[in-house]
């Protein structure tokens, strides 16, 4: 089969997927066929074929064709091929490995953990790193009693970019961490996009300025400073601080976080995001509950000079 008829699977005839499905499974043509299929059709091509057949047909493949599918592999397919009886040897040769909810959480977790070896379960572990001028940035950003909200809206935007940027440069681990963990949430990302400091370190920046290690709790208390919402963020930051306080108090209840979040259970996305939420925070808070929680008030590191 030519791989003309193989590029543009999503846009021709059932007879032609058909005849791409077939030279799939077929050794001899299966590296002309995959190597005509772009990279927006593969996903759909390798979807409606067998994983067991694609096993059976790449088990017969060099070594180095194998390296060379793995490097353009989406990850759905990766998964659907550790499934089959063949799978686990295929991924090997390819560097390729499979990528399901839990490792993704376990990975994150273990991040978080880093983290606090690192830095502690109290902001002030990091702020003992940074200048003098970088924490009278953070002392600036707080809201003062004064302040409306349309006023600390103003200062997070013109101000907030430059104090994250110091941040970033003076604590990098601490700040990276921080923001790879919001990264997971799409409504943490929306939040920090309407306060202005969606930039390497604005997540840390703002857990400084609010004394909380739960990054999404900082996003929150800033939001509502700011007289702003972000969809989500309540629940995520509440959800976290649970069940880090789970944890605390003997241990983690998947069952029991579901229930008590019963809003989250009827959507599986959110679910997974949550759940990588809830278990990052429980590194980053760790054992000792310090940081922000998700229910009576907040303390802001930085108190304001009339």
């Amino acid at each position: 089969m030519s791989a003309k008829l193989a590029r543009s699977a999503a846009n021709v005839s059932e007879s032609a997927l058909d005849a791409t499905r077939a030279s799939l499974k077929n050794a001899d043509t299966f590296m002309d066929t995959f190597k005509g299929i772009s990279k927006t059709d593969m996903s759909k091509v390798f979807k409606s074929v067998d994983p067991d057949d694609l096993a059976k047909t790449m088990k017969q493949l060099p070594d180095d064709d194998l390296i060379t599918i793995g490097k353009s592999l989406d990850q759905t397919t990766v998964n659907r091929l550790a499934k089959t009886s063949n799978g686990q040897d295929l991924l090997a040769k390819m560097g390729r490995g499979q990528v399901t909810v839990g490792t993704k959480i376990s990975k994150a977790a273990r991040a978080g953990g880093d983290f606090m070896k690192k830095f502690g379960t109290k902001t002030t572990g990091i702020m003992k790193k940074l200048s003098d001028s970088t924490k009278k940035g953070l002392s600036r950003l707080a809201k003062k009693a004064d302040d409306t909200p349309a006023q600390q809206a103003k200062k997070l935007k013109e101000e907030g970019p430059e104090v994250a940027k110091q941040v970033s440069k003076e604590a990098p681990d601490a700040a990276k961490a921080a923001d790879d963990a919001v990264e997971l949430s799409t409504e943490a990302k929306s939040g920090l996009k309407k306060l202005g400091v969606y930039a390497a370190g604005g997540t840390l920046a703002l857990m400084l300025v609010y004394n909380t290690m739960n990054p999404f709790q900082a996003i929150r208390d800033a939001l509502n400073d700011v007289g702003s919402v972000a969809e989500g963020v309540k629940e995520v930051a509440d959800a976290a601080a649970g069940a880090a306080k789970d944890v605390a108090t003997g241990g983690f209840n998947f069952v029991s976080f579901v229930t008590k979040n019963a809003w989250i259970s009827g959507s599986s996305s959110i679910l997974f995001m949550i759940m990588c939420v809830a278990f990052i925070a429980m590194s980053f808070l760790g054992n000792s509950g310090g940081g922000g929680g998700g229910g009576g008030g907040r303390r802001v590191y930085f108190r304001a000079r009339n």
